[in-house]
């Protein structure tokens, strides 16, 4: 972070970001950071555990792609949450990266996949996602 600040001129530094940073930021957006973390922390620590980063990838695939195999068909949600991303422009931008970033290339760190996907979430997604596949499922194991 320090080598690319750096870099940067320093009227830059001085004129746009220090004042950016103390800007009061919107409550929905550190509701969003606040939800990312804890969320991920408690995703974290199940998957860790009882899993490991290929089972969660899968499965934050498989939610993401309304419950259906990402592999024959990707959603229109799943193209959705990766449109979100704001170096993609357009549906097929977004298509073409859930097909070959997320779902193949395999020598890519399945944790950077994750993280990724858990980004563009949102808050009520990541919810969704907790209870839907960790909690319902541990019930259902139960019942």
């Amino acid at each position: 972070m320090e080598k690319g600040l750096r870099q940067l001129p320093k009227d830059v530094i001085l004129n746009h970001i220090i004042p950016y940073t103390y800007n009061t930021q919107p409550q929905t957006h550190l509701q969003d950071i606040r939800s990312y973390v804890r969320d991920y922390s408690f995703l974290d620590n199940i998957y860790v555990f009882d899993f490991n980063d290929v089972i969660l990838l899968n499965d934050l695939l498989f939610y993401c792609n309304q419950f259906r195999h990402y592999y024959i068909n990707v959603s229109k949600k799943l193209t959705g949450i990766v449109g979100r991303h704001f170096m993609i422009t357009d549906e097929k931008s977004a298509l073409d990266y859930a097909a070959t970033k997320l779902t193949g290339n395999p020598s890519v760190n399945h944790r950077i996949k994750i993280k990724f996907i858990w980004g563009l979430m949102t808050p009520f997604e990541r919810t969704d996602f907790i209870n839907t596949t960790i909690i319902d499922s541990t019930q259902d194991l139960h019942d």
